[in-house]
């Protein structure tokens, strides 16, 4: 899923990806999101998806990952997406046909774990190289402007994970952090165009609290349109449209028996769409989530699931969302759509079929 911006300005501008945070810290986030949006003006477009890769890789291997290893894992997921979402559709027997889907899809896959060690092994070169310069006077310094990801914690852990088991970590977090988040601020730029309340709101709700400054992370709890405004829009398009669990036990739901060992299929899409827990689903309302009305949404938003499996990565997403929504807004004084209206699809996500903005530069308005 692709949003390509155009920009009506040439000027010289910081490279991308901005420094993003660790899971779990998300004020490192908000420091610097600024040079990585206004960097798309020189390259002249923006994937939603390529920038939530790119603050995930940085939370995950942290912000000195070399480009290399990281054009490599922006080029190989989406390949790696889609083939999850067949593996997770077919029947087990199908996917372990030698069929070319099959052997591509476990080609990447290898592929994507041999990148993975390629950063462990960086980190531990990194680790050798900050042992080295512990008695250099500059060594505190540029170690206090690191900005070390989850693997630095994983690997420093006493009870210390394998190789096998940090590829699965990884892989996991990347499979479950990058297109769901990309494709609801995909969908949320295009609500926004549709509207220009919404996007009135939004702009005055983060003047109000940000003036002419970057948003910092102590800022997010003041902005609660805008995460009206992201939790509607993943409530409308997902983006998980399919949740697939397998039966530890003998169980009967909805009057149905489901045996030990069958694979239930559940759509969150449709449940957020029930009209009897959302009135008049298919209408954008962020106010829906006011606190006057949200008690009669109360546990039917499952977008991070719950329970012992919910999202482990929902505080990040939250603060990721806001983060660059609030970026854009503050970069672009306007942009509107310029293909048709994109129409949803079921894929890994829900996402737009197709969909092409022109974002409008401050210095164009002028």
């Amino acid at each position: 899923m692709s949003v390509p911006v155009t920009s009506s300005v040439d000027v010289p501008t910081p490279s991308a990806p901005g420094a993003l945070p660790l899971i779990g810290h998300g004020h490192r986030l908000a420091r610097d999101p600024l040079p990585f949006i206004t960097s798309l003006r020189e390259h002249g477009s923006a994937d939603m998806n390529a920038i939530t890769l790119a603050a995930f890789l940085v939370a995950l291997f942290g912000a000195d990952l070399p480009g290399q290893l990281a054009g490599e894992f922006t080029a190989l997921m989406p390949a790696i997406m889609e083939g999850t979402i067949r593996q997770t559709i077919l029947p087990a027997w199908v996917t372990r046909l030698p069929l070319p889907m099959n052997r591509a899809h476990a080609q990447r896959v290898a592929r994507l774990r041999a990148l993975i060690d390629q950063a462990i092994d960086h980190h531990g070169a990194d680790r050798a190289t900050s042992a080295e310069t512990a008695g250099c006077p500059h060594a505190d310094t540029a170690r206090g402007e690191e900005r070390p990801g989850l693997f630095a914690t994983l690997l420093a852990a006493e009870d210390s994970l394998g190789r096998q088991q940090l590829q699965d970590e990884a892989i996991t977090l990347l499979t479950g952090a990058i297109e769901t988040t990309g494709t609801t601020l995909a969908w949320t730029l295009y609500e926004i165009t549709r509207d220009p309340g919404i996007e009135r709101r939004l702009r005055e709700e983060l003047g109000s609290v940000c003036g002419d400054r970057p948003l910092r992370y102590e800022d997010l709890d003041q902005l609660p349109y805008s995460r009206r405004v992201l939790q509607e829009a993943i409530r409308k398009y997902g983006p998980a449209w399919m949740v697939t669990r397998t039966a530890a036990r003998d169980v009967e739901l909805g009057g149905h028996r489901i045996p030990r060992g069958a694979d239930v299929v559940w759509s969150p899409y449709l449940h957020q769409h029930d009209p009897d827990h959302f009135p008049d689903p298919d209408t954008f309302d962020p106010d829906r989530w006011t606190p006057e009305r949200a008690p009669d949404t109360r546990g039917s938003f499952l977008a991070f699931g719950d329970g012992r499996r919910k999202c482990i990565g929902e505080n990040f997403a939250w603060a990721e969302l806001q983060i660059i929504l609030a970026t854009v807004l503050q970069t672009w004084p306007r942009f509107a759509l310029t293909s048709r209206p994109p129409r949803a699809q079921a894929v890994v996500t829900v996402k737009p079929d197709e969909m092409t903005m022109t974002f409008l530069s401050p210095s164009a308005e002028a």
